[in-house]
């Protein structure tokens, strides 16, 4: 009777070996080639370029494009464009509202900056209703961004909730995070 057991390791080990003399022969003697330097790919610059936030047009398809992107939709009034320094590194930033341009009211805003000539967005405000800047302290890091939503009681007509949220976002160094929130009379 045969040993199955002594066969098998035979066929193992030859196996092996005639994997490992093919490895050997497939290999040269000669070094590898240096690799051809190729063109290395260079980052897309975030942003537009601007000398100054308040020289961009808020309207140009550069903005629109991507606002519109962002909120799905939505249209920009200069004249709501409001410009302070809302991260307390004494730059200036520009606050730039999304209406719904309909009833819906704004769709939420954007934060843009100015860094190495380029205009780029540096937080989005993704929350919707009444947005609006205040600044109540004179200092670094005090600018407020405002916003309004309705809150709706049984039988409150579409346009007038009973009560409003109002809610304050403040820069903490890396986003704008709730700084608080207070519920009012609709007056």
């Amino acid at each position: 009777m045969p040993n199955y057991r002594a066969t098998r390791r035979l066929a193992l080990t030859l196996t092996i070996l005639l994997a490992a003399s093919a490895a050997l022969a497939c290999r040269s003697d000669r070094p590898e080639p240096a690799p051809t330097p190729t063109a290395t790919a260079t980052a897309t610059p975030v942003g537009f370029p601007a000398q100054d936030l308040r020289s961009i047009d808020w309207k140009s398809a550069a903005v629109l494009d991507e606002l519109r992107k962002h909120f799905n939709g939505g249209e920009v009034e200069p004249k709501r464009v409001a410009y302070a320094d809302l991260t307390g590194d004494g730059q200036e930033d520009a606050l730039v509202i999304v209406e719904s341009g309909g009833t819906l009211g704004d769709l939420g805003a954007a934060v843009y900056s100015l860094s190495a000539g380029r205009a780029s967005v540096l937080a989005w405000i993704d929350r919707g209703g009444q947005i609006e800047l205040r600044l109540p302290n004179v200092g670094p890091n005090s600018a407020l961004i405002i916003v309004k939503q309705g809150l709706f009681a049984a039988g409150d007509a579409n346009c007038c909730p009973s009560r409003i949220k109002e809610t304050s976002l403040r820069w903490d160094g890396s986003a704008f995070a709730i700084f608080g929130e207070q519920t009012i009379p609709r007056q």
